[in-house]
């Protein structure tokens, strides 16, 4: 199965932190309760499944439903601040994440939706699934 965590690429982290100026793009509002290192590891893990599924799916009709990761990110970390954590403490949470779990987090998240290792209609599926159920993967693909 795709490595989602490893599509994800850490130029978008300094450019964000650089530059926390929100635009049109789907929002991806922190979880109730979460910490900065939680906020930050579950937007990674939805930006990467959904970025992992539009790169595997893109012949089934799954894309991205925005263009700019970059200001995508921008936006969530303007809406981390404002959620009352420091840029520090964000910056903290990007530097810290733990890679292998985050993309096993997301390759049990694909598998308990019933994706099969090796099975790119069963990936594709959930994909299709996630835009309709609108979760928070799905809100960042779209199916044309």
């Amino acid at each position: 199965m795709i490595n989602p965590v490893r599509i994800f690429f850490a130029g978008a982290l300094a450019a964000a932190l650089a530059s926390c100026t929100a635009t049109p793009v789907p929002v991806m509002a922190p979880p109730p309760g979460a910490t900065a290192k939680t906020a930050v590891e579950s937007y990674i893990r939805v930006v990467s499944t959904a970025q992992a599924i539009a790169e595997s799916c893109s012949a089934y009709g799954i894309t991205l439903a925005f263009d700019d990761r970059d200001a995508m990110t921008q936006a969530y970390i303007a809406q981390l601040i404002d959620a009352g954590f420091t840029q520090a403490e964000i910056e903290t949470a990007f530097n810290t994440i733990n890679r292998d779990r985050i993309s096993a987090d997301a390759v049990r998240y694909m598998d308990e939706r019933g994706a099969k290792k090796g099975d790119r209609e069963s990936f594709c599926a959930v994909g299709a699934s996630e835009i309709e159920k609108g979760t928070a993967v799905g809100r960042l693909l779209s199916l044309s």
